[in-house]
C-alpha cells in the first residue's frame, strides 16, 4: 500500500465537533478578552498616575476619592475626619498650598501643577505619608531643606519651574531615593 495515496477523510460528526470546539474557543477568547479590556476600563478611573509609569490604585492607598477641591479635602479631612490620601489641585490659578494641608496625615499624592506657586512650603515635610509630590509648571525658584526629610518620597516633579539646575543636582544627592523630574 502506497503512504502518499492514503487520505484522512473525516466523518460528518468529526467535523461538526471540531467545528463547536473552534466555536467554543472562540466565544472564550473574545470573553476573556472582553472582560480583561472592560476590568481595565472599569479600574482606570481608580488609579492614580505615578510618574506616568506606574499607577498607585485607590484601594491600595486606602482613601475612597481623589479630591479636586481644596476647600472640600481641608473641610473633610479636620470636621469630617475623612482620610484625603489624594489631591489633585492642577491648574487652579488662584492656589495657594495652605498650612492646613500640613494637618492631612493622610495625603500621599499632590497633584500642584500648571499652577502659580511661587515656594514649596516649609511645613511639606510633615506629611508623612507623602510619596508623589507634582509641583511641575509653576514658578517656584528655591527649595526648602525641609523637603529633604521627607523620606517617603518616591517623585518629586519640579518640571517647568525656574529653579537653578545646582540646586536640582544637590536636591537628588539629598534625596537619593527619590525620583526628581527636573
Amino acid at each position: 500500500m502506497d503512504e502518499k495515496n492514503i487520505k484522512f477523510e473525516p466523518k460528518g460528526s468529526e467535523i461538526k465537533f471540531g467545528l463547536r470546539l473552534v466555536a467554543v474557543t472562540t466565544v472564550i477568547i473574545v470573553v476573556l478578552f472582553g472582560l480583561y479590556w472592560g476590568g481595565r476600563q472599569l479600574f482606570v478611573s481608580e488609579e492614580i498616575a505615578v510618574d506616568n509609569q506606574r499607577e498607585l490604585p485607590i484601594s491600595e492607598l486606602g482613601c475612597d476619592k481623589i479630591y479636586t477641591d481644596l476647600k472640600e479635602a481641608l473641610v473633610d479631612s479636620s470636621k469630617n475626619k475623612v482620610a484625603v490620601c489624594g489631591l489633585d489641585i492642577s491648574g487652579d490659578k488662584n492656589l495657594r498650598l495652605t498650612v492646613g494641608l500640613s494637618m492631612m496625615d493622610s495625603l500621599i499624592v499632590i497633584d500642584a501643577s500648571d499652577n502659580i506657586i511661587k515656594e514649596v512650603p516649609e511645613w511639606i515635610d510633615q506629611l508623612p505619608q507623602l510619596r508623589v509630590l507634582n509641583l511641575s509648571g509653576n514658578k517656584i525658584s528655591s527649595i526648602p531643606l525641609s523637603l529633604t526629610k521627607a523620606k517617603r518620597l518616591e517623585v518629586l516633579d519640579l518640571t517647568g519651574n525656574p529653579l537653578p539646575p545646582g540646586d536640582v543636582q544637590n536636591l537628588r544627592g539629598l534625596l537619593p531615593d527619590t525620583k526628581v523630574k527636573f
